[in-house]
């Protein structure tokens, strides 16, 4: 199975094609783990009773929003520069598949950000006291 042609007729991996255009949401996939990972293991270690834990949690849910939101944004600018690079050059699949990959990214960038922020709304570790 192929993913796409290309014009000089050599054909890309299904696998490589798919991971292209669900880079978005399993950059948020991992995202939603290592924030919810991140934030039950801080309160199983006991850092959320400390004076300084509501920081704590939140700076490294901040912190992992943030990279989340750097690698996402660099990909649909990366994506929509070598499109534009390309320009009538390139084939129409992956014209569609840069298409489908920033779309997939941007609401994936939504969710991102979505999640950071009720992580951040929510006070840590209400259900372990």
């Amino acid at each position: 199975m192929d993913g796409g042609d290309h014009k000089n007729g050599t054909h890309e991996p299904l696998a490589g094609a798919l991971f292209y255009i669900l880079f978005g949401p399993i950059v948020w996939a991992i995202h939603l783990t290592l924030v919810y990972l991140g934030h039950t293991l801080l309160c199983a270690l006991g850092v959320s009773f400390g004076a300084l834990a509501p920081g704590v949690v939140s700076f490294s849910v901040i912190i992992v929003t943030a990279v989340a939101l750097i690698v996402l944004t660099v990909a649909v600018v990366a994506a929509n520069s070598r499109a534009r690079a390309f320009g009538n050059r390139g084939s129409g699949a992956m014209f569609f598949m840069d298409r489908v990959m920033m779309t997939l990214a941007l609401l994936s960038g939504i969710g991102v950000a979505w999640e950071g922020a009720s992580a951040l709304i929510i006070e840590p570790c209400l259900m372990l006291r």
